[in-house]
């Protein structure tokens, strides 16, 4: 498969990822079908990574948000263009932690030998005892949690600065769920959907029948319940057992969510990666099929008329220059694994691209790693320790008298 786009696509990509403005972008997120979303945003995310410019567009992406909403209980709530691109983001460059991190609380969830089912309409009365499996839920939970928050060290730093990214934006508006967005980046759009699709998030697990996607979908649902900083209500009354546990871990999750809303320490060091040719024929195929809605809307994104008639006119020789679309190749022929993170070295050097693609990316990683150099980091360490990474011996105390009997991979611990 082929890893370098053809010359072709050059003026395309710079169209899209180096102009002034992201005006193709906007375009793109003001007609693009709710159906459809994925299928565009998942190239457009891979190419901003491999760019180097994932993270100048994030930022772009979270402000509009935040300047349009007018009621902070609906941010990132629905989905949308912003809120697809923010899970694609993380699902990216987050793919090492959750093959290394949550794979294994996967694995341990669904080999437990005990019932986590709550559903009076579900339990098997004769053989099991509804608030024993509540107890059983409650210890995975407590497991998973400890485990999670004492691997946040682990984060890749591209998916961690872009959780730093959201928290300093939302903060500068709503304040008061600034911390909650995170949580909804972290939990809601990147840890839940692995517990309860390992699959479709790359996470090969063998044996997952009903059974064991039950209890993935109970331990997720209330570990973003959690995150939400909310209880079970009389919606779900067979789940209100578990409010203590919720009430109880609050700070715990409050902790967590603040280490990740700091940011990592290390500053951000871009490195360009391959640009996948499937990717740029899916946005070129898509732009192609798009190609009068976006014309139509230039007027509201570009308001100058002039402007608006040199953008027109410019995509338009683009366009005409590429030509019609090639049939798509497989984008997993031949691709090489990647840790996910923008940090990763790349499997090809600048000047394999094509020498004005090259130019650009190299301009823009200079600046990118100029601006990070004045990000003001905490030079404060935290000094808590949220739970029992396998390699930390330290333990906070109040954690420590939760601590679960049960280790991450499953066996029994001795008792004393």
């Amino acid at each position: 498969g082929d890893t370098v786009p053809e010359e072709r696509y050059t003026p395309l990509i710079k169209f899209l990822v180096f102009d002034d403005g992201y005006i193709l972008l906007k375009l793109i997120r003001a007609i693009a079908p709710i159906k459809s979303l994925e299928k565009i945003i998942k190239p457009l995310v891979s190419v901003f990574v491999s760019t180097t410019t994932m993270h100048s567009i994030l930022s772009e992406v979270i402000k509009i948000v935040v300047d349009e909403t007018t009621d902070k209980a609906t941010l990132f709530r629905s989905k949308t263009f912003d809120t697809v691109i923010l899970s694609e983001f993380a699902q990216q460059v987050g793919n090492s932690y959750l093959k290394q991190v949550v794979r294994p609380v996967i694995h341990n969830i669904c080999t437990s030998e005990v019932s986590f089912e709550l559903d009076p309409s579900k339990v098997d009365l004769e053989n099991e005892d509804p608030l024993k499996n509540t107890l059983n839920l409650m210890e995975s939970l407590d497991e998973t949690l400890n485990y999670i928050g004492s691997t946040i060290d682990r984060l890749p730093k591209s998916l961690w600065y872009g959780c730093k990214l959201l928290y300093d934006i939302v903060e500068t508006k709503f304040p008061q769920v600034s911390l909650s967005s995170v949580g909804g980046l972290f939990w809601l759009r990147f840890i839940c959907p692995a517990l309860v699709n390992p699959i479709s998030c790359g996470l090969t697990i063998e044996g997952i029948g009903s059974v064991e996607r039950r209890r993935l979908i109970l331990v997720s649902k209330t570990l973003q319940t959690l995150s939400n900083g909310v209880e079970f209500g009389s919606k779900e009354m067979y789940m209100m057992g578990l409010n203590g546990f919720i009430r109880d871990n609050q700070p715990t999750i409050k902790q967590m969510l603040e280490k990740i809303a700091k940011g990592p320490d290390e500053e951000m060091d871009y490195k360009f990666q391959s640009i996948e040719e499937s990717d740029c024929h899916t946005i070129h195929k898509w732009i192609i099929e798009y190609k009068d809605q976006i014309i139509e809307k230039i007027p509201d994104i570009v308001t100058d008329e002039q402007d608006a008639e040199d953008f027109q006119n410019n995509l338009n020789n683009i366009l005409n220059n590429i030509g019609e679309p090639h049939l798509e190749k497989s984008k997993d022929s031949g691709k090489q694994e990647s840790d996910g993170d923008l940090t990763s070295s790349s499997n090809w050097k600048t000047g394999e691209l094509p020498p004005e693609l090259a130019a650009a990316v190299m301009e823009l990683t200079q600046d990118n790693n100029n601006n990070n150099n004045n990000i003001d980091h905490d030079s404060k360490k935290t000094s808590y320790v949220l739970s029992p990474d396998p390699k930390d011996k330290k333990l906070d105390k109040n954690i420590q008298k939760r601590k679960s009997s049960f280790n991450i991979f499953g066996t029994k611990k001795k008792e004393k």
